[in-house]
């Protein structure tokens, strides 16, 4: 049984749907761009945090309307939005696979 579930690994690893997410994943964690909007709009949400924790609410807006701008920028990025479409496609895939292995 483990090596019919090893196998079925290796057969997903080769769908053109896991290659392609894998990819965009690897792209992802390697794009500078992307790691520093992500790293800045980590740090835009702790300063979100401290100025509520303050009670500083016109800070607290400032901040919000930054971070808001920051992640749409992060997710209209074409990698992202390219990486979320594959997910979506892998996801597809599995839940055929997990439907087939589950018909009694």
């Amino acid at each position: 049984m483990i090596e019919l579930a090893k196998a079925l690994n290796e057969a997903l690893k080769e769908t053109s749907e896991a290659k392609e997410y894998f990819a965009l994943k690897k792209a992802i964690s390697e794009n500078e761009k992307l790691q520093d909007l992500l790293s800045t709009i980590q740090k835009y949400q702790l300063l979100m945090q401290e100025a509520l924790k303050s009670n500083q609410i016109d800070e607290y807006k400032s901040i919000k309307k930054t971070l808001e701008e920051l992640k749409n920028e992060f997710i209209n990025h074409p990698l992202i939005s390219n990486y979320i479409s594959s997910k979506q496609e892998l996801y597809e895939v599995l839940n055929q696979v997990v439907e087939i292995l589950s018909v009694d």
